[in-house]
């Protein structure tokens, strides 16, 4: 008898992770390769943590202006960050480290949920060119951020390690599986059900299979600060919590950290440009604006 993706056993395994809760479900896997995975995401976040002052980005922050050894999973991340900020023209840039500190996100959201946020301190100035003057040499494999600057990993480090772990994991040979990390998506292969992944998604249920799909929202993670509700997703032209009249937008992307560089820029674009912009960078996307309405793009349109 032939054995389809149907009749393979699904493990799964949910747990929290990078500051977010988190799943990773195999279709053909073992628990062996399932606790590796698991362990990798771990391992990631102690790398990753900007909570974390032994974190190799605890350290580049701490050592800006100065040349900082890391492995070869967060050069990886700093070149792609910067990668998305020159995709984007700017609109996402993984520098806003003060601005996100001064909105008050100032420690794991678990811990700040719990807790008064302190008062905002007075704006400063920021270089909308800084992400462009990292300094990455691979073959020392160091980092050197601007002097005075900050880099916040923020989405794009769980999509990442949602893009590596399932590397990982097909390496292995396991026929399909999705690692979810805080919403940010890899999905390979086939679903539980034998066919394509559904994620549901604004108002509707989208089919996806070999993608990654992220969620940028300005509900997701807030907290109050002197009465007034503030969130993560930082404007690089007003350096405050963004208000451009878009709530969240979700995109489908070849890997999990694009989709959450365009689905965070394509926020900061607003709802007239934001469904225009996410076609001019290739991938497809739903954007949900302040009065409801959803707006797609072509490929996710509702057929009458």
């Amino acid at each position: 008898m032939a054995v389809t993706a149907a009749s393979l056993p699904v493990l799964g395994h949910r747990f929290d992770v990078m500051g977010s809760a988190a799943e990773v479900t195999l279709v053909g896997g073992d628990a062996e390769a399932l606790s590796a995975a698991v362990a990798r995401l771990h391992q990631l976040d102690r790398r990753w943590s900007r909570f974390r002052s032994d974190s190799e980005i605890a350290r580049i922050n701490a050592d800006a202006g100065r040349p900082v050894p890391v492995s070869p999973e967060t050069v990886l991340l700093v070149d792609l960050a910067r990668q998305g900020w020159r995709r984007t023209g700017g609109r996402y840039d993984p520098t806003l480290l003060a601005a996100v500190r001064r909105a008050g996100y100032t420690d794991d959201f678990a811990r700040l949920a719990a807790v008064a946020a302190p008062p905002p301190a007075e704006a400063a100035d920021h270089d909308p060119g800084t992400c462009g003057r990292i300094i990455i040499d691979e073959g020392a494999g160091t980092v050197e951020l601007p002097d005075r600057s900050g880099f916040d990993p923020g989405g794009i480090g769980k999509g990442l390690a949602a893009d590596l772990v399932s590397a990982d994991l097909a390496t292995r040979g396991i026929p399909g599986g999705c690692v979810n990390i805080g919403g940010d998506l890899r999905l390979w292969g086939p679903g539980p059900r034998g066919d394509r992944w559904r994620v549901s998604a604004a108002d509707r249920t989208i089919s996806v299979t070999d993608a990654g799909v992220a969620t940028s929202g300005t509900g997701r993670r807030t907290w109050v600060v002197a009465g007034r509700r503030m969130h993560h997703l930082i404007d690089p032209t007003t350096l405050d919590p963004a208000n451009t009249g878009v709530t969240a937008v979700t995109v489908i992307a070849p890997a999990a950290w694009q989709a959450e560089v365009y689905a965070l820029a394509a926020l900061l674009s607003g709802p007239a440009r934001a469904c225009a912009d996410l076609r001019r960078w290739g991938v497809d996307g739903l954007v949900v604006q302040d009065c409801g309405r959803v707006r797609a793009s072509r490929r996710l349109r509702r057929r009458p």
